[in-house]
């Protein structure tokens, strides 16, 4: 339910801030920005979050918890330095290399997605969901009303990003609070963490370039629109996208994080593969009728919500 309502919050937003402040030119490098940043800040623990979940012993995961941090740290400075090297190929990341505001949030804000994803791995791990549905509608909160006033205030697509940004930044805030209560300050020990990341090496070589390969092809098919077609119609597929995206994660992110914590207590592969397909029949069902659905949807209700 509070994955759902911070979807809602999300996608009511999205439509006041298209409607009334931000036209597609802002849209284009808000979505530019963070496709970019999300190709780093997906891989930026190297997926061994994931692993947080699946141990049981409470030692390693908070060895894990610390592995994950450093990780998160050097990969925001890789980050960094590949959107320097980019910007010489791509003109709107060129553009967006030009502001210094813009350069200061890059590593900022791989560092606060890649941290909400191993706060939501621990929080996953304890079956806090209550906790974690709650942030997420402080986080899409503060991350709409910021936006909102940014655009009041006639900001341009930075008010979108910077907006997007503080919203991480509560979130992460929230989630420190409820670790540091919880957990206390983790031990640091080199030769376990050493043994974890051999133990739980498959989330590296296998996971992490799947996820890599994912958002690098996000990236790149917003990047060739702008760059062929300009900003407003780059824009406007840009904001369909994070639409398409919303409706999908009002399902998929409220059935994720019980699912992957129910799928580790899970002992053999056949009734592994029993729970996949029974799930995978039902999500599919689901999402056939959506896209069905956005087939009937006529144009003028479109305009009626958005304007022209």
């Amino acid at each position: 339910t509070g994955s759902v309502l911070a979807q809602l919050i999300s996608l009511i937003g999205l439509i006041l801030l298209q409607r009334y402040f931000y036209g597609p030119e802002d849209f284009a490098p808000f979505r530019l920005f963070f496709e970019f940043t999300a190709i780093f800040a997906g891989i930026s623990a190297l997926r061994l979050d994931s692993a947080i979940v699946l141990e049981s012993d409470n030692k390693n995961a908070k060895t894990l918890f610390i592995i994950c941090l450093k990780l998160i740290a050097i990969t925001s400075i890789v980050s960094l330095i590949s959107f320097f090297i980019f910007s010489f190929f791509n003109k709107g990341i060129n553009d967006l290399a030009k502001d210094y505001r813009i350069i200061i949030l890059v590593p900022l804000t791989v560092i606060t997605i890649g941290l909400i994803q191993v706060f939501n791995s621990w929080f996953t791990r304890l079956e806090s969901f209550k906790l974690m549905s709650v942030n997420k509608v402080i986080q899409n909160s503060i991350n709409v009303c910021s936006q909102l006033i940014f655009g009041f205030l006639k900001f341009n697509y930075f008010g979108l990003i910077l907006g997007r940004f503080l919203g991480l930044v509560f979130a992460n805030i929230n989630f420190l609070f409820s670790y540091l209560k919880k957990v206390g300050t983790p031990p640091i020990n080199t030769n376990d963490q050493k043994q974890l990341i051999k133990k739980h090496k498959d989330f590296i070589f296998f996971t992490t370039p799947g996820f890599f390969i994912g958002n690098l092809i996000n990236f790149i098919f917003l990047a060739l629109f702008i760059d062929y077609y300009g900003n407003h119609f780059g824009g406007q597929i840009a904001a369909s996208v994070q639409y398409l995206g919303i409706s999908i994660a009002i399902i998929s992110s409220s059935f994720s994080q019980v699912y992957f914590k129910e799928i580790t207590k899970i002992k053999t592969k056949k009734e592994l593969r029993s729970t996949y397909t029974y799930w995978f029949i039902r999500l599919g069902v689901l999402g056939l009728i959506g896209s069905i659905g956005l087939l009937f949807i006529p144009d003028s209700l479109i305009v009626f919500f958005l304007g022209e």
